[in-house]
């Protein structure tokens, strides 16, 4: 009995053909093959590959059984939308006649099923993007790091929050010593607005 089940996270190697199953017209067209790595059911496969199966149709050489051949001169007996290629020298498909879209159908079997690999690209990924994080300043999950700041103005001490004499400073600087007396105040200012 050939295995169809794929409702599981492993990678599952898939031989699938699709059908046209129209009275006088039945063809099935060659197989192909697909890694599926999604836990999907057999209603949900057929969907996608009929879906693919479409969108190729425009380049899709009519088959035989429906007439197609290399004479330009020979319109196939089906589709009625059928039109020539010049670039491959043969009838295409190019879309089905408006109903028949309804006849298509997805025969397929499962040749073998692997284990999925970890997701080491993802982890080393998530790992730099940790680092990247860990290195900026007052991006922690604390704020600004207030017991050893490590970025201090570039202007002589004064009076003010970083002795930086500049109007922007104070509010407006991005320095540690700045940001930490930001904090501060502010945890002030709320615990005031708490308490008063």
């Amino acid at each position: 009995m050939p295995d169809l089940d794929l409702n599981d996270d492993m990678l599952k190697l898939v031989r699938y053909r699709i059908l046209f199953v129209k009275r006088d017209y039945e063809v099935a067209f060659p197989h192909s093959d697909v890694l599926v790595h999604d836990n999907i059911n057999s209603g949900a496969f057929a969907a996608w590959k009929v879906a693919e199966f479409i969108e190729k149709l425009r380049d899709l050489p009519v088959p035989e059984k429906w007439g197609g051949s290399s004479n330009r001169r020979k319109h196939p007996n089906y589709p009625c939308h059928a039109r020539w290629d010049d670039d491959c020298g043969r009838w295409v498909i190019g879309r089905l006649d408006d109903d028949d879209y309804k006849y298509l159908r997805v025969s397929y079997e499962i040749e073998d099923r692997y284990p999925r690999q970890t997701l080491e690209y993802e982890e080393d990924h998530l790992k730099v993007l940790r680092q990247i994080r860990d290195r900026l300043p007052g991006l922690d999950r604390g704020g600004p790091d207030c017991s050893a700041p490590k970025n201090e103005c570039d202007y002589p001490p004064v009076k003010g929050d970083c002795g930086n004499p500049k109007p922007q400073h104070g509010t407006g600087c991005g320095c540690d010593v700045c940001a930490c007396r930001r904090a501060e105040s502010s945890s002030d200012s709320s615990t005031m607005r708490l308490h008063g």
